[in-house]
């Protein structure tokens, strides 16, 4: 489901009590302190969002993809070279020689020939179906150990995995565009800014106004399978930490100032 943070409540007392004494102190608002706070928070969630890190991730991210492909849809080559492995020559030949027939009957019995020496996950010949991979999903994984089909085409298999790593990077995207929309600058992670015209995002900057407050939300509907709680806290409590000590910092160069002044 979708998150959100609303940095009205987001702050401690302690935070918010720094924050109105720096009201104080400068006779202006703080609005801008809580607009980069919401902005840094953005890009920190979206850091620890999966795949976690920032450019680095999107290796882990491409990996990720197609090893959960390749747990559903495999390629009649990838089988002939694990059958050649662990059965012989004869059992992979056979197996090949029937698969390249390209027949129903002919293919059936190459499935055959690979339970029959165990490989019993392998379930038939298919062509690469979105719905067969989206069945097998959990949370947005593939675990190991299910049903596995054999792609009737070597290049739809790898134009299937191509286009799913395209969109590696798109749950970060629905953070990262709040903190851009906040004016924030960003290094790196161009596999994330990628989406940001389509990530579904929302950003309400109420900094200005009385209520001073800045509402940012993650719309994509599966991000909370992505970003565990511990994660989400940490990011939470490490912007909490940040933007009071530079208060405080602010605070300290105001009371200074004033007192030359005096």
């Amino acid at each position: 489901m979708p998150i959100n943070v609303n940095m009205q409540s987001f702050g401690t007392q302690e935070l918010r009590r720094d924050l109105g004494q720096l009201a104080v102190l400068t006779k202006k608002g703080i609005g801008k302190e809580i607009r980069f706070s919401a902005a840094r928070l953005a890009e920190n969630l979206a850091v620890a969002t999966q795949p976690f890190g920032r450019d680095e991730a999107q290796a882990s991210g491409d990996d990720t993809v197609r090893r959960d492909i390749l747990r559903v849809f495999t390629s009649a080559g990838a089988i002939f070279g694990s059958l050649k492995k662990f059965a012989g020559k004869p059992t992979s030949d056979a197996f090949w020689a029937l698969s390249e027939q390209k027949t129903a009957k002919s293919r059936r019995q190459a499935v055959e020939v690979a339970q029959k020496v165990g490989m019993r996950a392998i379930k038939g010949f298919s062509t690469v179906n979105p719905q067969i991979h989206k069945s097998r999903r959990t949370n947005g994984r593939v675990k190991k150990g299910g049903d596995m089909y054999i792609a009737t085409n070597n290049n739809t298999l790898k134009n299937y995995i191509n286009k799913k790593q395209r969109m590696v990077g798109f749950a970060k995207a629905g953070w990262l565009a709040c903190a851009l929309d906040l004016k924030r600058r960003v290094n790196g992670m161009r596999f994330v800014r990628r989406h940001r015209g389509i990530a579904p995002h929302t950003v309400n900057d109420l900094s200005e106004s009385t209520l001073q407050s800045v509402y940012i939300e993650n719309s994509i509907p599966y991000v909370s399978n992505l970003i565990n709680n511990t994660s989400y806290m940490t990011a939470i409590q490490k912007e909490r930490n940040s933007i009071r000590a530079q208060i405080q910092t602010l605070i300290a160069k105001q009371t200074a100032k004033l007192n030359r002044a005096t």
